[in-house]
């Protein structure tokens, strides 16, 4: 036991008596060589792995200042109001809806327009550029379906009455109130016409008109209400509203005088194609209908409400909603039993081709079922019977 202990004991002693530039079990070279390519080897992984990790790691958003989301839906739905901001910082082109809107120099219109612009040409010419490149014959023929079943309309008597009842609610803008007077109009006819201005959409009045007419009457079948999420709405425009009404004055419908219409400068109060919406027909327009008196036709209702008041005498006037629309116009003279009318159009059917066609077509009609109608004419320089009646203060500037 104590002779095997000693033998370690020398074993040991003699290999650490062993100098230590002398023990070299690699050598020198061999082992620095060993080092150096067991560096490069470590080198090259790290970057590997490096260049590994930055292709999976996702490109850095632009930090908005906002939050990230905290979970995928509201992420994605953040992803796409993002690439709405782009869109909308440099315009929108929609070919659905076939219009175009530039927020850097706010240009917008149609494709004919957006064709025009880029080319420097008139709308005519793109126009007829257009036309020329399409092959028409080629194109499917749209098919439409309507979104929203029409309700039909309410009788008579009770649009008469909730049309009256909704405008007596309204209010009558400075601005409207002065147009109408320079029209000719005092503040008396103005009452009794029930004009009134259109509310502006979810502003004060119209909350409070709403909230009161629903609450009185079921607006099913009114044309130019709709009912949408459990809410009657009513369809919202700038202008002042202009009762339409039959031979005993009673409101059949309303028309809007549109304040910046443009080359329409009247629309029906419908909501045809709204949610439980009706649609308003275009109904003849009848003014102090008296058997006996004189009876003179023209078209627009606030036309002929404006020339009986500056007329001057007892007259009766049935508007056309267009000088092209005489829908009902002879059921509603043989009914009334007229055997006499002038006709007043405006003074553009000696210019205008298409309105000239209309009135002849009056006066066929009324060779057809037996009425005498004769022209009425004034200086063209007035285009309607109440711009020559405005100038000239009553009828005896009118001559037959």
């Amino acid at each position: 036991m104590s002779e095997e202990k000693n033998w370690k004991d020398e074993e040991i002693l003699d290999i650490g008596s062993v100098g230590e530039d002398d023990f070299d079990p690699f050598g020198d070279d061999d082992f620095e060589l060993e080092i150096q390519q067991h560096e490069e080897k470590k080198a090259e992984e790290k970057k590997a792995a490096e260049k590994k990790a930055a292709d999976k790691k996702p490109p850095q958003k632009k930090d908005t200042g906002k939050e990230s989301p905290s979970n995928p839906l509201e992420a994605e739905i953040s992803a796409a109001e993002e690439k709405d901001a782009e869109t909308a910082r440099d315009g929108l082109l929609n070919t659905d809806k076939n219009v175009f809107h530039c927020q850097r120099c706010k240009k917008s219109g149609n494709s004919i327009t957006l064709y025009a612009e880029r080319n420097g040409i008139s709308n005519a010419a793109a126009y007829r550029e257009l036309a020329e490149a399409v092959d028409f014959s080629r194109l499917p023929v749209p098919v439409y379906h309507r979104t929203e079943p029409e309700t039909p309309m309410k009788p008579l008597e009770e649009r008469s009455r909730i049309y009256t009842d909704f405008l007596q609610m309204l209010e009558l803008s400075p601005m409207h109130r002065l147009g109408l007077q320079n029209r000719g109009l005092d503040d008396r006819i103005i009452a009794a016409n029930l004009y009134r201005s259109a509310p502006k959409k979810h502003g004060r009045l119209y909350s409070k008109v709403m909230y009161e007419l629903s609450g009185r009457y079921d607006l099913s079948g009114m044309p130019g209400f709709y009912r949408q999420n459990g809410q009657w709405h009513m369809v919202s425009s700038e202008g002042f509203f202009i009762p339409v009404r039959d031979v005993q004055g009673r409101i059949q419908g309303l028309q809007v005088r549109l304040d910046n219409g443009g080359k329409q400068k009247y629309k029906w109060f419908s909501s045809n194609g709204f949610p439980n919406g009706t649609k308003c027909e275009a109904f003849l327009h009848v003014v102090n209908w008296k058997s006996g008196i004189e009876t003179y036709i023209t078209e627009g209702a606030l036309k002929s409400d404006t020339a009986h008041a500056l007329m001057g005498k007892d007259a009766c006037f049935i508007a056309l909603p267009g000088v092209g629309s005489m829908k009902g116009l002879e059921q509603m003279i043989r009914r009334l039993g007229i055997s006499s009318i002038t006709e007043a159009f405006d003074m553009d059917q000696e210019t205008n081709p298409a309105v000239r066609a209309s009135v002849q077509r009056f006066y066929q009609m009324m060779e057809e079922i037996g009425v005498a109608a004769k022209p009425l004419r004034w200086n063209p320089m007035y285009k309607g019977i109440d711009d020559m009646l405005l100038a000239g203060k009553g009828s005896d500037r009118l001559a037959a």
